[in-house]
C-alpha cells in the first residue's frame, strides 16, 4: 500500500513540473514577440536569419522565428514557408444517424376552393459577380509582402521592379527607387522607398516626391493609360489592362506602396519582387530567367534594373 501512495505521489509531481515547463516556454515565447515587436516599431531590429529545419513551432538557432505568429511580425526565417507550411486540419465526417420511419394515419382535409391570384411579373437586372480582388501588397521601410501575402525584408537600393507583365506582349511594368534612410549607416543598411515609374504601353509616369512628371508617345491628345490623383502626401496611380485594374497608393510620409489588383487576367503572368499572383506563397521567388532563388538578397538583388544609376551609391 505505502508503495502504491509514493508511485501516485511521485506521477502527480512529474505532470506539476511539465506543465509549468510548458507554460514557462509560452511565457517566454510571448515576451520575445513582444519585444520583437517593439524593436521593429522603434526601428532597431536587426534580422539576423537562421534555419526552420526541425525547429518549426519555436524560435529558430537566429534571431528568426518558425512558428505561425512570427508573419505578422516580420521576423520568419528565410525558410519558414519551406519547412513550416501551414497545415489544413482534415474535415472530420459524423457517421449519418438512422430514424426509423414514422407511420401516422392519413389526414383528409376538405376540398377548398379560392380564387386564383395574379401578380404582375417582376423584373431584376441581372447580377454580376465582382471581379476576384487580389489582397494589398506593402513594400518599402524596408519590410514587403508578395501579391500572394508572402513577408520578407530586403535592402537593396537604387532601381527595383516592383512587377511587370511577363506575356510576351509586356504591356506594363512598375519600378521603385529604394534610397536610404536617415538612420542607416555603412554597416546597417536600411531603405525607403523615394520614387516609383510606371510604365503602361507608350506612355510613363515618373512620381519623386511632390513632382509628376508624364511623357506620352505620339499625339498630345491622345487617350491616357496612366490616371494620378494626389491627396496632400498621398498620389494615388492606377491603370488598366485587358479587364484587369492595378492600383498603386503611395503615402510619402510613410514611405510605403500599397498595391492592389482587381481582375483575373494577369494571374500567373505577373513577374518582378511582388511575385506571380497566383495564389501560391511558395512559388513568389523567381528570378528573371523564371529559375527559384535559395534566398531573399538572391532574388531581391536579381530584380535590379540594368543601367539605371543613383547618387546615393
Amino acid at each position: 500500500m505505502l508503495r502504491f501512495v509514493l508511485l501516485f505521489l511521485l506521477a502527480s509531481l512529474t505532470l506539476v513540473a511539465a506543465g509549468l515547463t510548458e507554460r514557462q516556454t509560452a511565457d517566454e515565447l510571448d515576451i520575445s514577440m513582444l519585444e520583437t515587436e517593439l524593436a521593429l516599431a522603434q526601428g532597431t531590429y536587426t534580422s539576423l536569419y537562421g534555419s526552420c529545419y526541425n525547429m518549426c513551432g519555436g524560435q529558430s538557432n537566429g534571431n528568426c522565428y518558425c512558428c505561425p505568429r512570427c508573419v505578422k511580425y516580420y521576423v520568419c526565417c528565410d525558410d519558414y514557408w519551406t519547412y513550416c507550411p501551414p497545415t489544413t486540419e482534415p474535415p472530420t465526417t459524423e457517421p449519418p444517424t438512422t430514424k426509423p420511419p414514422t407511420t401516422e394515419p392519413p389526414t383528409t382535409k376538405p376540398p377548398t376552393t379560392e380564387p386564383p391570384t395574379t401578380k404582375p411579373p417582376t423584373t431584376e437586372p441581372p447580377t454580376t459577380e465582382p471581379p476576384t480582388t487580389k489582397p494589398p501588397v506593402v513594400s518599402g521601410d524596408p519590410h514587403m509582402r508578395t501579391f500572394d501575402g508572402r513577408p520578407y525584408t530586403f535592402m537593396g537600393l537604387c532601381w527595383y521592379t516592383l512587377f511587370k507583365d511577363c506575356t510576351p506582349k509586356h504591356a506594363f511594368e512598375v519600378t521603385a527607387k529604394f534610397g536610404p534612410r536617415a538612420d542607416s549607416t555603412p554597416e546597417n543598411i536600411r531603405t525607403r522607398t523615394v520614387a516609383i515609374n510606371i510604365t503602361v504601353g507608350g506612355e510613363s509616369a515618373y512620381i519623386d516626391g511632390l513632382d509628376v512628371i508624364t511623357n506620352i508617345a505620339g499625339s498630345a491628345t491622345a487617350k491616357r493609360e496612366i490616371q494620378i490623383q494626389q491627396d496632400g502626401n498621398m498620389f494615388l496611380a492606377s491603370f488598366t489592362s485587358k479587364q484587369t485594374t492595378f492600383t498603386i497608393k503611395w503615402t510619402l510620409k510613410k514611405h510605403v506602396v500599397d498595391t492592389s489588383i482587381i481582375g483575373t487576367d494577369y494571374e500567373g503572368k505577373l513577374c518582378g519582387m511582388l511575385g506571380n499572383a497566383d495564389g501560391n506563397v511558395h512559388n513568389d521567388f523567381r528570378k528573371p530567367d523564371g529559375t527559384p532563388a535559395h534566398t531573399v538578397d538572391e532574388f531581391g538583388y536579381s530584380w535590379k534594373v540594368e543601367g539605371k544609376e543613383c547618387d546615393f551609391m
